[in-house]
């Protein structure tokens, strides 16, 4: 039934000429997921109308009326949330929009690059996609950074990642003007140190092992900061890689880290599902019924369809199985310590 529910509050994204109908879902709970969903507010027994592409109105049976002719799904005491959002998303056609569909993402920050192949921005129907654009994955001059900031814009981006290179003497003025044309921004950094982002305005971090580098040695930093994306296990990013454990472990300095990032206001994104065939007691993603429309062809590194695990090259097996538990209690850490989280 969860799933009835799902589907029909994704009417809102379907063509007009298919969502022309009114449709009502009635013995709901609308989950109130206000104030990073701390608030008490669910409503029970609720009815949620939907017209065309809109959802016109939601709350209380009592307060609610059921117009005249209208379809009705009964969701039997089920649960209604918002479209979810994805905010750190690869969307490469229509088979990849329909799985978001289906499984209630509505709204995602859509990523592309080499291994996550290029953004479509042409499905329908489709999650509504916000762009991110790039700036400071090679070092530049201030003035040049603005002016990649303010290209991005141009060019559609409606969120801007910032990377590693771009130092603490520069990061101000690129939020800044960033903020200025009204893009938020994420930080996935090495030059400029998470909390002092978080103190300058960034908005959010991504990647559990990416903003987790402040607990690492400056040596450690400036070796990520180097090559951050290289797979050798000698290199400084996969030795940074291979100590999380050990800084997990230091709960101290974990809970000390997060405080600090939690004041700057920064909020994270784990990104935690790339590590998920690392856990153990792992589900094979591809037992999932949405499953059925997705093609492994499409998927960087996809899982054995028949075991549900990661094909591994030598030696990084065990490697990437630490690493996962670590992000697990790394995150844990920093939750207790008053971080807040955005999916993606």
């Amino acid at each position: 039934m969860l799933s009835s529910i799902l589907l029909a509050l994704l009417i809102t994204w379907l063509p007009a000429s298919v969502a022309a109908e009114t449709l009502v879902i009635r013995n709901a709970t609308i989950i109130d997921v206000s104030n990073y969903g701390e608030s008490e507010a669910d409503i029970p027994d609720a009815i949620i109308v939907l017209r065309d592409d809109k959802i016109i109105a939601a709350g209380p049976a009592s307060e609610v009326d059921i117009p005249d002719g209208a379809r009705i799904i009964d969701a039997a005491g089920g649960y209604a949330i918002p479209g979810m959002i994805d905010s750190f998303a690869a969307l490469n056609h229509q088979a990849q929009a329909n799985a978001y569909l289906a499984m209630g993402v509505t709204r995602i920050i859509g990523v592309e690059s080499t291994r996550r192949g290029p953004l479509d921005m042409d499905s329908n129907p489709s999650p509504a996609i916000h762009w991110l654009g790039e700036v400071g994955y090679e070092p530049a001059p201030l003035p040049d950074l603005l002016a990649e900031v303010e290209a991005e814009k141009a060019r559609g981006a409606a969120v801007l990642l910032v990377m590693y290179r771009v130092s603490p003497d520069q990061m101000p003025a690129v939020v800044a003007r960033s903020h200025e044309l009204g893009m938020p921004v994420i930080g996935e950094l090495a030059r400029t140190g998470y909390v002092e982002a978080s103190a300058m305005g960034v908005d959010a971090f991504v990647h559990t092992t990416r903003y987790s580098l402040g607990l690492a040695s400056d040596e450690l930093r400036r070796g990520v900061d180097s090559e951050p994306f290289s797979n050798d296990l000698g290199s400084p990013k996969w030795q940074y890689y291979q100590l999380l454990p050990e800084l997990a472990s230091d709960a101290e300095a974990v809970r000390a880290y997060g405080e600090q990032i939690a004041e700057g206001g920064a909020a994270l994104i784990p990104t935690l599902s790339l590590g998920y065939l690392d856990r153990p007691g792992h589900a094979n993603p591809w037992d999932e019924p949405v499953s059925v429309i997705i093609d492994a062809r499409d998927i960087h590194w996809p899982a054995d369809p028949q075991t549900g695990e990661h094909d591994y090259a030598p030696g990084k097996a065990e490697a990437y199985k630490n690493i996962a538990a670590a992000e697990i209690k790394l995150d844990s850490g920093y939750f207790a310590a008053g971080c807040r989280y955005i999916a993606g």
